[in-house]
């Protein structure tokens, strides 16, 4: 008869990048109940490192819903937002008059999703780019594109979602009209001669200040209007310029993490650490590990079927920038692929809960690759969202707790 117990670990005591410091002989050694008998629970501690990393590539296009604007948080520093967009005209086979017109507005169209942060003021620049978004590119968060001539500015301040409107400067919408018929002919011809713009984030937020912009990419648009002095020609006189599809965008990200508690984690490797983070927009990933469970699970006598692998997260609350809904969890499974989970707010206690699959913690611990695991909690939707989230380590009040239910044979 197969017996079934439960096995409860608290994720306490030190936090290191060390070496454990348990005494492994003593794992599993605490018995409630007979150990002997039916639904004997077994209580163990093991010891968890918690520390963050910075990802280095962090892919950016091919992004339904691009970011711009800018935060300071004393937990992960300055990060800052700007997007690259090459777009085409609804109209080809276009030609403009060379002299006696009159640009009547030129404009920067955005399809606002929702905002992130204090929604207080956020300012911009616009630029035409030197070279166009390649669709066959993929562009990571460090990639940009030369910027070329000026095209104008404006500001985002306490606005909802929403389609806005920007004039930009109306000399600059002559840098779209040509007397060339070869330039409007065809898509790549007009990417030849108009490659894209930047919407280039200018501001620099007071600490614990700034708002990130979710773009609609369908709804990003330039707008150029303008009329002639001859009433009788045939000209088009309003042309929209769109992003074609989802390849034809990406977002840089710039981070400045200097004097903010990530800098502190990332160079610590030795102190306790009570919190450490995560963060969409700036690649900002939290870490952990269990250096103790997979001595646990090989010393054992016996043999484990791990039934259930759950653990808890719980995070700090932020006054200003909201707690974001979901968090994935994720690790290299015992083939070889990364695998994730995803953990959505328990607003009660302000905790994540990651249910991991029970045949994947077994075949890492049987195959002795759990500690190559490289458990990682993310941003679900990293390169595309700006949320910021504090999680307790286990110095904390609240530290992190996994739970296993196994099968004992």
């Amino acid at each position: 008869m197969k017996i079934v117990e439960t096995l409860i670990i608290g994720l306490c005591v030190n936090m290191a990048l060390l070496s454990c410091t348990k005494d492994e002989d003593s794992i599993g050694s605490k018995l409630i109940d007979n150990p002997n008998s039916i639904g004997a629970e077994v209580i163990d501690f093991h010891e968890i490192i918690t520390f963050n990393a910075v990802e280095d590539s962090i892919q950016t296009s091919e992004r339904t819903n691009p970011v711009i604007g800018s935060l300071n948080t004393e937990q992960t520093g300055i990060t800052s937002g700007s997007a690259y967009i090459t777009l085409l005209p609804d109209t080809l086979d276009q030609t403009f008059p060379s002299s006696n017109f009159t640009i009547e507005s030129f404009t920067l169209n955005l399809h606002i999703v929702e905002y992130y942060g204090d929604n207080q003021t956020q300012e911009f620049e616009v630029y035409k780019v030197n070279s166009s978004v390649n669709s066959d590119t993929t562009y990571y968060h460090f990639n940009n594109l030369q910027l070329g001539d000026y095209l104008g500015a404006f500001t985002l301040e306490n606005i909802d979602s929403g389609i806005y409107s920007f004039p930009l400067d109306l000399n600059a919408g002559e840098l779209l009209m040509s007397p060339s018929l070869k330039d409007y002919e065809t898509n790549d011809d007009f990417v030849n001669f108009f490659p894209g713009i930047c919407i280039l984030s200018k501001s620099n937020p007071a600490l614990n200040t700034g708002t990130v912009y979710k773009l609609n990419r369908t709804g990003v648009s330039l707008e150029l209007n303008y009329t002639t002095e001859d009433p009788t020609d045939d000209f088009d006189k309003t042309i929209v310029y769109q992003i074609e599809k989802d390849n034809y965008l990406f977002t840089e990200f710039n981070h400045d993490i200097s004097g903010s508690a990530l800098e502190a984690n990332l160079s610590d490797t030795a102190l306790d650490m009570e919190l450490f983070y995560v963060q969409g927009m700036g690649s900002c990933l939290g870490k952990f590990t269990f250096p103790t469970v997979q001595n646990w699970f090989t010393n054992d006598s016996s043999n484990f079927i791990i039934n259930k692998f759950q653990v808890d997260f719980f995070a700090e609350e932020n006054p200003v920038f909201n707690l974001p809904e979901e968090l994935i969890l994720t690790y290299t499974n015992a083939d070889g692929v990364r695998s994730f989970k995803s953990g959505f707010i328990n607003s009660e206690n302000q905790s994540y809960t990651f249910t991991l699959s029970p045949n994947n913690m077994n075949q890492l611990l049987e195959n002795k690759l759990f500690q190559s695991a490289n458990f990682s909690i993310e941003h679900p939707q990293s390169g595309s969202g700006g949320e910021l989230v504090s999680l307790n380590g286990p110095t904390s009040i609240k530290p992190p707790v996994l739970t296993i239910s196994y099968t004992k044979y």
